[in-house]
């Protein structure tokens, strides 16, 4: 990274002399570059952060929903048992007035 280019461009300078005028200003260049790349990773870290808090909600909404639709056919498939029921009851009942007359 930017640790690495600024290594390699101390040893440049060790190695000529005309060199190492200029570089205290690519050091300076290369301290504001690292300064923009870790304000840019913290920016994007909370955006991370923001995403993965939404992303919980929605899945928290989606339980809810899904609760929701469970109650709802468990509900419906009672109903229709007990209706199914109450006709076999029908049906009994009614032979049993036709057996006993």
């Amino acid at each position: 990274g930017i640790d690495m280019e600024v290594q390699a461009e101390r040893d440049v300078m060790r190695a000529s002399p005309v060199v190492g005028i200029d570089h205290s200003a690519y050091v300076a260049e290369a301290g504001r570059r690292r300064d923009t790349l870790v304000m840019s990773l913290t920016e994007i870290e909370a955006e991370i952060e923001v995403a993965r808090e939404a992303v919980a909600e929605r899945f928290r909404d989606l339980k809810k929903l899904e609760h929701a639709r469970d109650n709802r056919l468990q509900r419906a498939r009672y109903e229709a048992a007990r209706r199914e029921q109450a006709d076999l009851d029908d049906v009994a009942l009614e032979i049993f007035r036709r057996e006993a007359s």
